[in-house]
């Protein structure tokens, strides 16, 4: 298993409108970002049932995709025009959205210059 990051827990925060980061857990074994399975606890929600939400946190290789801004804005683009796309269709459609940074922006830079993006999990 490989080492996580020893700050991944605060910039998987960065990502969190409500609730706290219970867990960071390494997802899948991609051979070009690293990749974490994020869960939220909104403990606001109620006391007696807790809410739980996931989602992706990626480390973009900048290696391979020296414009990391540029991936993660194609892959806003084609969310928005699948969902335009998606009303004329008698299936539905799911793909990962982009989550935002507390900064607003759709990539968060670390203090060593490591690019992160965030997007929802689709549980099936």
């Amino acid at each position: 298993m490989p080492q996580l990051h020893p700050h991944l827990y605060e910039i998987a925060a960065t990502f969190v409108r409500s609730g706290e980061v219970s867990s960071v857990e390494p997802l899948g074994n991609g051979n070009i970002n690293n990749t974490y399975l994020v869960t939220v606890s909104d403990e606001a929600v109620s006391s007696e049932t807790p809410s739980t939400q996931r989602f992706v946190l990626q480390k973009i290789n900048t290696q391979i995709f020296r414009q990391p801004e540029l991936v993660v804005r194609n892959m806003q683009v084609l969310s928005e025009h699948l969902d335009n796309s998606a009303a004329d269709l008698s299936r539905r459609w799911e793909i990962p959205r982009i989550l935002p940074a507390s900064t607003g922006e759709s990539v968060w830079v670390d203090e060593f210059q490591g690019y992160w993006r965030a997007s929802t999990f689709n549980e099936r």
